[in-house]
């Protein structure tokens, strides 16, 4: 683990805050780049784009303090002194993040799925990026392995599974899918579905790297993120429902299946 990249002095360059920033920066680019190809300006596409990064940051920060009440005991003014007492939380972000969409993108008279879309293309990138930089921290820990893949954590005994390399590879191989259908069916897909899945895919690699973990955050006994991945995980099932037209294309399909059956049950009928 690497958790400092550089140290001056009394200066220190971190690890995860130099991958979040490369994330921040990345998806940035992302979201200008698609959202730019629609005609839109520069001017709001950036308004957008700081607005959304400081709620999610904002957001992450909150959370938490609120879900670490140990550390901020003493003062609460500590929750400002990030560099002193680090710490973001993933749900914060999102709900940031959710919150920024929902109270700016009408007041700024844009097209909330395009940016939605564009939001969502690049969330494979940022779990990447984020991951570099967890792994290298050591933050999140995983449960004890025999695996070969199994790697040392901090403070404890044994190897773990390294969880944010799964991460990693799981974004890998979402977004390689994501650009694929993006390239090839850029023109048929309807606008919405690439956040949706987006979406979708970050709450099935919660739910994923939740059986590996063994830091997950409980409330009264309750995981709260196998409840709130699973909400994220099944919540974008029914709008890709209606985007996707998933009725009319089962229609098709079994009326397709059918007219096969019904073409070989006559062939067998004339071969006898």
């Amino acid at each position: 683990m690497l958790p400092v990249l550089l140290k001056v002095g009394p200066f220190e360059l971190s690890a995860y805050g130099v991958f979040l920033s490369l994330a921040i920066i990345a998806c940035s680019f992302v979201v200008w780049r698609n959202i730019r190809n629609y005609g839109y300006s520069d001017d709001k596409i950036f308004d957008h784009l700081v607005i959304t990064v400081l709620f999610g940051l904002i957001g992450a920060r909150i959370f938490f303090a609120l879900t670490h009440p140990e550390i901020y005991r003493l003062s609460i003014l500590r929750i400002f002194l990030i560099w002193q007492f680090p710490g973001l939380a993933l749900w914060g972000a999102v709900i940031g993040v959710i919150l920024a969409f929902s109270l700016f993108t009408a007041t700024l008279k844009i097209p909330y799925l395009y940016y939605f879309d564009a939001y969502g293309l690049s969330l494979p990138l940022a779990v990447m990026f984020i991951s570099i930089g967890v792994f290298l921290d050591g933050t999140i820990t995983g449960k004890v392995t025999g695996l070969p893949l199994g790697f040392p954590a901090v403070g404890d005994i044994g190897k773990h599974h390294p969880v944010a390399l799964y991460s990693f590879l799981l974004a890998f191989i979402f977004g390689g899918v994501l650009f694929s259908l993006r390239t090839k069916f850029r023109q048929k897909i309807a606008v919405g579905v690439v956040g949706w899945l987006a979406m979708s895919f970050l709450g099935l690699t919660i739910l994923s790297l939740a059986l590996v973990r063994s830091d997950l955050l409980y409330f009264n006994g309750i995981s709260v993120d196998l409840v709130l991945g699973t909400i994220l995980f099944i919540g974008p099932w029914g709008p890709l429902y209606l985007k996707l037209h998933t009725h009319a294309l089962i229609k098709k399909t079994v009326q397709k299946i059918y007219g096969k059956f019904h073409k070989l049950k006559e062939d067998l009928h004339e071969i006898s």
